[in-house]
């Protein structure tokens, strides 16, 4: 059963990686220190762990230990050789410190394994994170066993009062950019096409449906859709955007800064033969290891898909004066939209970034 807040930490033999080399140790004295973020990847150099998860917590160390956590540590079945080679690659070593849980007992008795023999992995933790005070869980939160909006996982890491508060809100900062990006990692095989990201095919390049179109759909309009708005949706493998120093795409501590969308929303007004649609976005940037203060652009894209074919498709490039002492919040309305339909249509609003 997976741990709960108000639980305790199991006491589990365990290798202990940090700047000051590795020990043996039990995840309850490790775990038992002060405040703690401890959260799980599968493995260390697995793409996804070392390309999204982590960089998101070295890029919010200096801010969430500013808000009062003591340490940040991370948890992963792999032997200690292997976990100190991943913290010195990452840099993350004197901002993150780890358990390198060999066997998976750790994982198993927090209840976050996750069976990966399929793939040749053995038993592996899954992806988690989780506020611990003295031993004690405050707050959990699994990322691959029930999938959480944005929304949700701020909600959730802040519902303490006090200390626990003021480090929730930061840890619903980090946990946004993680959860995204893991999520694109897992779901990458499954991207519908490139409508984002340096798209190759022209029929997503800037377009707007054409009166033509309008007038054509209209002729023919039926009732079957006149009451429904199609759903908006951010697009899988846009769901990020990072910028690096030297264009260092493999080095986490070459991190600028990230941005994260963290809500889609869309209104509609319906007649015969149009669908006029009022779309928006609202997203943050975190400020990575490499950033600063500065002026950034976000560049989204909105797009309406009917029946697989683009008929919207528009890149936006959003201005956001970034700080790492800041929220970095940033927003965009799109107005207007007609979408032409004749009744049965499968019609789909993304959002994303363009990369």
């Amino acid at each position: 059963m997976t741990i709960q807040p108000g639980q305790s930490i199991a006491s589990v033999p365990v290798k202990y990686v940090t700047e000051r080399g590795i020990e043996d140790a039990t995840s309850a004295d490790i775990l038992g220190r002060g405040t703690v973020v401890f959260f799980t990847v599968p493995g260390a150099f697995t793409p996804t762990c070392h390309l999204n998860h982590l960089p998101g917590y070295l890029a919010a160390a200096d801010q969430l230990k500013a808000a009062g956590v003591d340490t940040i540590i991370c948890g992963t079945v792999n032997d200690h050789h292997v976990v100190k080679a991943w913290a010195e690659a990452t840099g993350a070593l004197g901002k993150i410190e780890f358990i390198a849980d060999g066997l998976g007992k750790l994982a198993n008795a927090l209840g976050l394994e996750r069976d990966m023999t399929g793939g040749g992995l053995g038993i592996r933790f899954i992806r988690s994170s989780m506020l611990v005070r003295n031993g004690v869980a405050r707050s959990s939160i699994s990322r691959e066993r029930r999938a959480w909006s944005p929304t949700q996982v701020r909600l959730r890491c802040s519902k303490h009062s006090g200390l626990n508060g003021r480090i929730g809100t930061m840890l619903g900062s980090v946990l946004r950019i993680t959860a995204v990006a893991a999520l694109a990692g897992l779901l990458a095989g499954c991207s519908m096409g490139s409508m984002f990201g340096g798209s190759d095919d022209a029929s997503y390049a800037n377009l707007n449906a054409s009166q033509t179109q309008v007038a054509q759909a209209a002729s023919g309009a039926m009732p079957a859709i006149a009451t429904e708005c199609p759903p908006i949706r951010i697009r899988e493998g846009a769901e990020f955007y990072r910028s690096y120093a030297g264009n260092r795409t493999s080095d986490p501590s070459a991190l600028r800064y990230q941005g994260v969308l963290d809500r889609v929303s869309r209104n509609c007004v319906v007649s015969n033969g149009v669908i006029t649609v009022q779309m928006g976005a609202v997203g943050r940037v975190i400020i990575g290891p490499s950033g600063g203060e500065g002026n950034i652009t976000m560049p989204l894209r909105f797009a309406v898909q009917r029946d697989g074919l683009a008929v919207f498709s528009q890149r936006y490039d959003v201005p956001v004066a970034a700080s790492p002492s800041s929220a970095n919040e940033f927003s965009q309305t799109v107005e207007n939209v007609a979408i032409p339909y004749v009744g049965g249509e499968q019609i789909t609003i993304f959002v994303g970034f363009d990369n």
